[in-house]
């Protein structure tokens, strides 16, 4: 009741006060209270009976509670407290169809020059850095001195020293490495370039004069695609250039798959987004949007780059960029809500035994004990559960909407996979290369 609320706040607030010839605390209560604000005496009531008021509320109501927006006690003395919570309610979905729409599974083909490029890359990845004496091609490493000029001042940041530059690599702004294609070895030369129109303020659009000072030329010594080559690498089973075609061929089909699998879910989930009635209310967007922009805000920070330098970059003013995230918040929220609602309409679950599974398969991956991996989990304990069981669903909405042909199995797609923190960071340095 109010009146025990009062009593019990007068009992906890009494054990805090000092009078005179008592130790603190210890004061009658009749003679403490005449040393409390009446006032303290009600708020400490108030608060303590608010989250209990609430509840009573919801449950008798049966309102779908979410959070609470505003809290105001509208009368209260000895005798009576009365309060209105203005309250945030849950999502709702109203799921429309989510079976039978007969998508098309996606067709992937390797082309023989996919394999020639990639195999290229594994070359250039290998090759070696060596001096050379002639001029600078693209393609090429040049080290050198630069400092930028701005109407013959020099300006921040547009200095360095033994800075390592590939050529055609487009580090640098527009026509900058062009420039240094034909310089030798301790040559000299001046570099001309306009800033972007979207740069950082204080240098967007303007002219400037980088004077360089080339200290050495290399080019990339290739090694020769042969077996040798092939099979240093240490790729499983791949010993021949043959094996290595082979084996580039299958990752190249399995990576355009995986992508093309993930572009076909993702066409599946929005057309159930659309055909479903989603009630989210706008505080929980905002929520979620702000989420967004604070993960946003860390990512600049650590570019180099201040917020103000980002939004004009990007060309959009705040009130556009949180637009946008809002309306990202809106869309994350509904594919959520949906995945989240077909689970529970068809019951589905994670089984003991594919959890089992999950942590035997990174045992396994990492060359560790199933006990260790677990261990290394336990704090992530919640989250792989319920990153299997959105897979669950996935797996399911995937199955239930693809067209049936006379594919093998194997030829369906796979949920687009989600990870649990890299893998526990790559399961905490596989144990800290088991210590």
């Amino acid at each position: 009741t109010w009146k025990a609320k009062q009593d019990k706040a007068l009992t906890k607030l009494a054990g805090k006060v000092k009078v005179q010839g008592f130790r603190e605390g210890k004061a009658p209560l009749e003679l403490a209270k005449q040393h409390i604000n009446p006032t303290d005496i009600l708020n400490e009531a108030i608060n303590s009976s608010l989250d209990e008021m609430l509840q009573a509320a919801v449950t008798e109501q049966k309102i779908p509670f979410y959070s609470v927006k505003e809290t105001k006690v509208t009368k209260v003395d000895d005798t009576k407290l009365e309060v209105t919570f203005t309250i945030v309610n849950i999502p709702t979905v109203t799921l429309g169809k989510y079976t039978g729409l007969n998508k098309q599974l996606p067709k992937v083909e390797v082309k023989s020059e996919e394999v020639d490029h990639e195999i290229s890359h594994l070359l250039d990845g290998e090759a070696e850095l060596v001096v050379k004496d002639g001029p600078a091609e693209k393609g090429d490493t040049v080290n050198l001195d630069f400092k930028g000029y701005i109407d013959g001042k020099e300006f921040d940041g547009g200095s360095a020293e033994n800075y390592e530059l590939v050529l055609g690599s487009n580090q640098f702004i527009p026509g900058f490495e062009d420039q240094l294609i034909g310089a030798k070895a301790d040559s000299k030369v001046d570099v001309n370039v306009t800033f972007p129109e979207k740069y950082v303020k204080e240098l967007a659009g303007k002219q400037a004069k980088f004077v360089c000072l080339v200290h050495e030329v290399k080019t990339k010594k290739l090694p020769e695609l042969n077996d040798e080559f092939a099979a240093s690498l240490g790729y499983e089973n791949v010993k021949t250039v043959d094996d290595l075609k082979k084996y580039e061929e299958n990752r190249i089909k399995d990576s355009k798959t995986s992508k093309a699998n993930e572009t076909l879910f993702t066409e599946i989930l929005s057309d159930i987004v659309k055909d479903s009635k989603i009630e989210i209310a706008p505080e929980i967007i905002e929520q979620e949007a702000d989420s967004m922009k604070k993960d946003l805000l860390k990512q600049i920070e650590q570019s180099g780059l201040t917020y103000d330098q980002y939004k004009e970059m990007i060309g959009l003013d705040e009130a556009k960029i949180t637009e946008q995230y809002r309306e990202e918040a809106r869309k994350r929220l509904s594919e959520y809500l949906v995945i989240m609602t077909v689970g529970q309409v068809e019951k589905l679950a994670v089984t003991q035994e594919e959890l089992e599974k999950y942590y035997s398969d990174i045992a396994a991956q990492y060359n560790m004990e199933v006990a260790k991996v677990k261990e290394v989990f336990a704090k992530n304990s919640d989250r792989i559960a319920q990153n299997l069981y959105q897979n669950k669903v996935e797996r399911f909405l995937t199955d239930s909407n693809v067209k049936v042909s006379n594919k093998k199995t194997e030829d369906k797609p796979k949920a687009k996979k989600t990870t649990t923190k890299k893998v526990a960071e790559k399961v905490e340095k596989k144990e800290e290369e088991n210590k």
